[in-house]
């Protein structure tokens, strides 16, 4: 499986208008051969564009470590608590293009889905997006089956759009709640947007803390995940 690629028009649970870069953290541990699945390194297009991206990811991996501290006191862990889950982080960042929806699109995808309904996989989700209004969208907690609502999350200058992931409501044990979100997008302008993907490492192994196990009912919600498999079955669903 090949995904450190350039790719077009994939499909994520509909059809949809996207095309996309997408970077991996490189050889993120020494116990597992690069040959396995998403491992490797990342084809950049120049040595700009290495040097600008990686410099980006770096600050948002230190965004990442330190809400995580944050998390941890919130929880009454010791603050470094997470970072033997989390360092070193799998990363995923992806360069997104939403371009103008073609004749041949509008009549494959009349309502503009650019990115179906779907949760992020890892713990936060920090999203840099340029000024387009009304394309990136969050489902209402107060909506139900056949009657979906959906709360526009339109950018605001200076700040990164961030997302719950599924890692940590799987800690939490639904506590803390991923976000269910999907991309519209039905503009001339072609949108972009370059989210960075704070992920535990590879290998760790995660379950719902016993403290947060108590604090909702007292029975487990979710069982233990290994995060690198629970990864790859959610990238070769969408792919």
């Amino acid at each position: 499986m090949l995904l450190r690629v350039y790719w077009v028009c994939m499909r994520m649970h509909v059809w949809c208008n996207v095309q996309a870069i997408d970077f991996y953290a490189d050889h993120p541990s020494n116990s597992t051969p690069p040959y396995q699945p998403l491992h490797g390194h990342n084809l950049y297009p120049n040595e700009q564009f290495k040097t600008i991206l990686t410099s980006h990811i770096t600050s948002i991996l230190s965004l990442g470590a330190a809400l995580m501290r944050c998390m941890a006191v919130a929880l009454e862990l010791p603050e470094d608590y997470f970072e033997q889950f989390t360092n070193p982080s799998f990363w995923v960042c992806r360069a997104i293009g939403y371009p103008p929806l073609t004749a041949e699109a509008r009549e494959k995808n009349p309502d503009g889905v650019g990115c179906g309904a779907h949760s992020d996989y890892g713990c936060w989700t920090f999203l840099l997006a340029d000024e387009t209004k009304g394309a990136l969208k969050v489902k209402s907690i107060d909506s139900k089956e056949g009657d979906e609502k959906w709360i526009d999350a339109n950018p605001v200058e200076g700040c990164f759009v961030v997302n719950v992931g599924d890692m940590l409501m799987q800690w939490t044990n639904g506590l803390f709640r991923s976000t269910i979100h999907q991309v519209v997008h039905l503009g001339n302008n072609y949108r972009v947007s370059v989210p960075v993907f704070f992920e535990p490492a590879w290998d760790a192994k995660i379950s719902p803390l016993q403290s947060c196990i108590d604090r909702t009912g007292g029975k487990a919600r979710f069982g233990e995940v290994q995060y690198g498999e629970y990864l790859l079955e959610k990238v070769r669903n969408n792919f």
